[in-house]
């Protein structure tokens, strides 16, 4: 297993601000150009998006496997790449070939955005803190890239458990910092997760 961080916290500021300008420029386009602003101001709302899960995630491990960590990577440097290939099209006077090839190239902007988005989806963090469990349970996971309604939570498996192996008279030192770890991740964990989800 690897930990993964998402590049999108910090090079999606920078995406964003060259999918403005296109979008400005475009805007100075007598035709032929509002097909592709509004797909392109869809890009630019889903990469905002992104970006921000991606920062927020910064404090949470992301553990994936290797193989999954070399797709996201793939990913990423794909948008890095549809981003690139429009800002070489944009220019003060596109041709409708060239509105039509930046079409294309933003509806595969935002598909590869999606995928990511999908793919990021997956939290790890310590349910013995509540701050943490919170945030997880708050996370948006959306079902598509068309909509924003999340997915929630219907079940929760809370099979946490700690090894502490010991003598059967115990090391009466370290009994209270044992019992502490073991009573962190059963039953703290259990209140936190029965605080922010009341209804399950």
């Amino acid at each position: 297993m690897v930990f993964y961080r998402a590049a999108a916290a910090s090079e999606g500021p920078e995406q964003l601000a060259v999918i403005e300008k296109i979008i400005e420029d475009l805007k100075a386009v007598p035709e032929g150009a509002d097909s592709v602003i509004e797909k392109l101001s869809d890009v630019k709302t889903k990469l905002a998006d992104l970006a921000s899960k991606a920062g927020k995630n910064q404090a949470f491990s992301v553990q994936v496997g290797e193989q999954e960590a070399r797709e996201l990577k793939f990913k990423e440097n794909q948008i890095s790449e549809l981003v690139f290939k429009l800002r070489e099209k944009s220019g003060p006077k596109p041709s409708t070939a060239t509105l039509q090839q930046m079409r294309r190239c933003a509806v595969d902007l935002s598909a590869e955005i999606v995928n990511l988005d999908l793919h990021q989806q997956r939290l790890g963090g310590d349910s013995g803190r509540g701050e943490e469990v919170q945030y997880a349970t708050d996370f948006d996971i959306s079902t598509s890239g068309t909509s924003s309604k999340p997915m929630g939570i219907s079940t929760i498996v809370h099979a946490a458990g700690v090894l502490a192996d010991g003598l059967v008279i115990p090391n009466q030192g370290k009994l209270a910092a044992d019992f502490s770890k073991v009573w962190s991740s059963k039953a703290h964990s259990a209140w936190h997760f029965h605080q922010c989800m009341p209804a399950l």
